[in-house]
């Protein structure tokens, strides 16, 4: 007896995947000016990983501030500011929209 078997390949494709999304700043503890926007699905994840990148790479102008803060036994402060569920090319299009907003106001360290 033959059997096909069903594949899932192709199921959902055509719709988007809609996340928990947040958009937040990473704030200067010292001044609360906004230094860092970006986006992300599990907050406390991504500010760990922004330490640990700063401290292994130290290599761009948002490690290098968050390090400095760090030798001041000080730390920079996520703020969220917005949270829902989207698709991920509307994510991205709200990431640069907020990033590019902010740029105008802030010294940016994106």
């Amino acid at each position: 007896m033959n059997v096909q078997r069903l594949s899932r390949k192709g199921v959902g494709e055509n719709r988007p995947e809609k996340v928990s999304t947040y958009y937040y700043q990473l704030l200067c503890p010292f001044t609360n000016q906004v230094k860092y926007a970006g986006r992300t699905t599990d907050l406390k994840s991504r500010y760990r990983n922004h330490i640990y990148e700063a401290k292994k790479n130290n290599r761009n102008k948002r490690e290098r501030w968050i390090v400095s803060l760090l030798r001041k036994n000080s730390a920079p402060i996520m703020r969220v500011i917005w949270n829902g569920v989207i698709d991920n090319a509307q994510a991205i299009l709200g990431e640069k929209s907020l990033i590019k907003r902010y740029r105008k106001v802030y010294d940016l360290k994106n």
